[in-house]
């Protein structure tokens, strides 16, 4: 489904790292006129909202194994891969997101088949953003060379004009059918997407508000962590590393505001992106910068043990209504 969803958004910054979705992390829909699009202008996140495994060994960017020193792919990953915190432990994780998410499709579809569009198409969680939080801005050598700090085209977004939109725009009755009158005022209005957001995603929701409430105050904490002295004198060291090499800036959202919007890409370009991946690591940048944000909300965490608490009960009471309607669905 690629029409638009009637959702609020949110970007959580955290440092020189970004986590974007739509209302709060835990009720991420992607958003479906661009699935894969970040609207961060500063350095993105981890590839994965997984935990790594305790038992995997750490990877040092730094190898002695490695006889050149340079950082392999997945040691840059590692690298860039910011500290997980007690509350992402405790939020919908991808697997759950996608059940929601499949549940939209799915009640969408079967609203719209009792309205005689049973040809609905859907749009699988796959070909979606989804709650995946992925390196956007170059640090592989291969794609930096190439793109320095712009997006390389696999995170392009596709059209937003797809098969329902053609669909609608030349039948007024499947339009109206899956997004109904355009100057009705109140929400949700009589439409299949709309109605059976509502009902899946439920953002008016006790779950919702909760899960908004608390990401609101997790997003103060990485703002005043990134006001800290600690993150100015980590951005002085990184500045002094660029000095080094000859380049002039003070935060590593300079480089990256100065070019990723840029119309071309230029030497000029690459090579700062390179010194930059490069004082990154010098600094330990990424691991440093949200280890101090971890360790903050991990202490509000245990501070707000009642409301972290009513959270885990609201989601699993929530996850077992959508786990039955997904069922109904199916059965239907």
């Amino acid at each position: 489904m690629k029409l638009s969803t009637p959702t609020t958004a949110m970007c959580v910054a955290v440092l020189a790292i970004s986590a974007c979705s739509t209302s709060d992390q835990d009720s991420t829909v992607p958003p479906p006129l661009a699935p894969g699009a970040s609207t961060a202008t500063t350095e993105p996140t981890a590839v994965t909202t997984d935990p790594t495994p305790d038992n995997e060994p750490e990877t040092s960017v730094t190898d002695s194994t490695n006889p050149s020193n340079v950082p392999s792919a997945e040691q840059l990953i590692d690298a860039f891969t910011p500290a997980r915190t007690d509350f992402d432990a405790v939020r919908i994780d991808d697997e759950e997101n996608e059940l929601v998410y499949e549940t939209w499709q799915a009640s969408m579809l079967d609203c719209m088949t009792d309205r005689g569009f049973g040809d609905f198409e859907t749009t699988e969680y796959s070909e979606t953003a989804g709650t995946r939080i992925v390196i956007r801005t170059p640090i592989v050598p291969d794609e930096v060379e190439e793109y320095g700090y712009h997006l390389p085209p696999r995170f392009d977004s596709p059209s937003p004009y797809g098969p329902n939109e053609q669909r609608a725009d030349a039948e007024p009755d499947f339009y109206a059918a899956l997004i109904g009158d355009p100057d009705e005022d109140t929400y949700p209005r009589a439409d299949c997407r709309d109605q059976m957001f509502e009902l899946v995603y439920d953002e008016t929701g006790d779950f919702r508000a909760l899960g908004q409430e608390l990401g609101n105050e997790v997003a103060q904490i990485s703002i005043a962590s990134g006001e800290s002295d600690q993150v100015a004198a980590i951005n002085a060291q990184w500045s002094d590393c660029m000095n080094r090499d000859g380049y002039d800036y003070t935060d590593p959202f300079e480089p990256l505001n100065r070019f990723a919007g840029a119309e071309d890409v230029t030497d000029e370009e690459i090579d700062i992106r390179r010194a930059d991946i490069a004082c990154h690591l010098d600094v330990d940048y990424v691991a440093t910068t949200s280890g101090w944000v971890a360790d903050d909300v991990n202490t509000w965490f245990g501070d707000n043990a009642e409301n972290i608490d009513r959270y885990t009960t609201l989601k699993a009471a929530y996850l077992d209504r959508i786990t039955q309607l997904s069922a109904d669905l199916d059965a239907s």
